[in-house]
């Protein structure tokens, strides 16, 4: 079991360096006409103007008093469209799995607190309780019986599981919301599979009631 949640977390901390070395940046002028303009500031003269150079190796200088506002932000370039079917799929797979595929700093966030939900639920639900009992009773005259009976706790296996199905359900769920939101963002709007419905049917099962997620794309 301990080798088991060894390979887990090296697979965890793998997708999450992938992840974040998937993350190019670059620079990002917002103009008060409502403009955007991404590339590379190589000149900026205070209080002045501001130069930059766009991937096809045009530059523009533009004044202060036409900038709305200057940042960094992950560039679109780099930016490939995600598969929300794919994201699913990893999701399902190891909860966090979608969100490491899909990148970003907020996804790779979601992806280790739903990855760690479950390892800390599964390590929680194989940890058992077993207490020994004593008894002791009379069955008659002159008759006298003792022993001890092992017992075990399921409170833990309870907490356990929920946890694990509560971040497995997380990570199916937004994983491919997070891959659609990524698709619009890197191509403005186009056209892209969506999810049509999602749903959670109930069944009955030997220990109670079992559920199962359902995804409906078009």
């Amino acid at each position: 079991m301990r080798r088991m949640l060894l390979l887990l977390v090296a697979v965890l901390l793998l997708g999450v360096n992938t992840a974040l070395a998937q993350q190019a940046m670059q620079d990002v002028i917002y103009l008060k006409n409502g403009s955007v303009v991404r590339g590379v500031i190589v000149e900026q003269v205070p209080n002045s103007s501001v130069k930059i150079r766009t991937s096809d190796g045009s530059e523009f200088v533009y004044p202060i008093s036409d900038v709305l506002k200057m940042t960094k932000e992950a560039s679109l370039q780099q930016t490939s469209r995600k598969s929300p079917l794919g994201a699913f799929a990893l999701s399902w797979l190891f909860p966090g799995g979608g969100q490491y595929y899909n990148g970003g700093t907020s996804n790779v966030v979601k992806g280790l607190i739903q990855s760690g939900t479950w390892i800390g639920g599964a390590v929680l639900a194989l940890h058992l309780d077993t207490q020994t009992v004593s008894y002791s009773y009379s069955c008659g005259t002159n008759c006298y019986e003792s022993g001890s009976n092992q017992e075990t706790d399921y409170k833990k296996f309870d907490i356990g599981l929920g946890m694990m199905v509560g971040a497995s359900l997380w990570s199916m769920v937004d994983a491919p919301l997070s891959a659609m939101s990524i698709n619009k963002k890197a191509q403005g709007g186009a056209h892209m599979m969506v999810i049509h419905g999602v749903g959670l049917d109930a069944y009955p099962t030997r220990r109670g009631v079992g559920a199962q997620l359902s995804y409906q794309f078009r």
